[in-house]
């Protein structure tokens, strides 16, 4: 076999061998740091195979070069012979004549090209002064928008910490009872001399209007506690568990994600585990309605998404199986209790969200 392998042609390896070799080098357990858990001399093998495939590779881009370099050389030769003899005769002042004939019309092309570029170029120029002129006025708005962007990168970790605890902890308030807790964040970030930014409210931040709009036109309600809560249900890291007697977040919800495919179930379904198990293969959101204020544990995997990654392939573990997890789905959990008594388990696991209507929502 050693014999075999110092005396194997390595310069006429095959296209059809490379094809048939390439099927086994391209497997990503094909590399001598894996194949040397089973055998050390394999790996010296493995090493010897995809030496082989990276020199036939190579030589068969090399060859045809070194061949063209020849065929050059030898022309080289050959050009070199007959310039020698036609230096030799009277036709070399023809020949040189004829070449200061050539030069003399690319010269002339040249300068041709050089007055239509330089025709084109003031054309340029006087549409630059014309787009400058009317541009006046924007450079005036990029100015503005320069200082405002400076102003707030003042407050920007000040700002983060304000809208991350919004998110996190402000759900299951009221609107006044968010502006308190945000006048107490902000007292707090003062006294570590965090700045804080005084334009637009939390929801401006977040959300920009156009998108409001839309949720309005959904069956949102305009009141800002609704708005609200709006922007933590879509913005929130959790599963949103929304607390809504009156039913308008799941109304929303139902006309804003019905293009979406989203599909609503009973927490008392009998079958909400498979369909569930379903839609985070399938990217589909799903809506969970009458959830108690105890869930069983059945839910934990879906609310909780403690997948794993492997070989690039998200997996979910729900009982003893594993299934593949899809980046669009997403799972809102409506309770319809008025005053729930939510454990602190549900809420750890979930970001809750006070739905309960308002007088300004009504």
């Amino acid at each position: 076999l050693m014999k075999r392998l110092s005396s194997f042609d390595k310069d006429h390896v095959s296209d059809k061998v490379l094809s048939k070799l390439k099927k086994y080098t391209q497997e990503e357990s094909f590399v001598p740091s894996s194949v040397a858990h089973y055998s050390v001399a394999c790996k010296s093998f493995c090493e010897w195979v995809l030496a082989i495939e990276r020199y036939a590779v190579a030589y068969k881009m090399v060859e045809p070069k070194r061949k063209a370099y020849e065929d050059v050389k030898l022309k080289l030769r050959s050009i070199k012979s007959q310039l020698f003899t036609k230096e030799e005769q009277m036709k070399r002042l023809e020949a040189t004549l004829y070449q200061l004939q050539e030069s003399y019309d690319e010269t002339d092309r040249e300068r041709k090209e050089l007055q239509d570029r330089f025709s084109d170029i003031i054309v340029k120029v006087e549409r630059a002064q014309v787009l400058s002129a009317s541009l006046g006025d924007e450079q005036k708005r990029w100015k503005e928008t320069l200082q405002d962007l400076q102003q707030k990168s003042l407050s920007i970790f000040g700002d983060a910490i304000i809208l991350s605890a919004f998110l996190v902890y402000g759900g299951g308030f009221s609107h006044s009872q968010r502006q308190n807790l945000l006048t107490e964040w902000k007292e707090v970030c003062c006294q570590e001399h965090l700045n804080i930014g005084t334009g637009s409210s939390i929801v401006g931040r977040l959300i920009n209007p156009e998108l409001i709009h839309e949720w309005h036109v959904h069956g949102l309600p305009k009141d800002t506690h609704s708005i609200e809560n709006g922007t933590i249900i879509v913005k929130c890291d959790k599963w949103p568990l929304i607390v809504d007697p009156e039913g308008q977040a799941a109304k929303w919800l139902k006309n804003s994600l019905k293009d979406s495919g989203l599909i609503t179930i009973s927490y008392s379904d009998l079958q909400i585990q498979k369909t569930l198990e379903q839609a985070i293969q399938t990217g589909v959101p799903v809506l969970v309605e009458n959830v108690p204020e105890h869930v069983k544990s059945f839910m934990d995997p879906f609310i909780e998404r403690k997948f794993t990654v492997h070989q690039g392939q998200m997996l979910l573990q729900v009982g003893k199986i594993e299934i593949e997890y899809n980046k669009s789905f997403r799972l809102f959990l409506i309770c319809n209790n008025t005053t729930p008594q939510l454990g602190s388990e549900i809420c750890n696991k979930t970001t809750v969200v006070n739905f309960t209507s308002t007088f300004e929502g009504l």
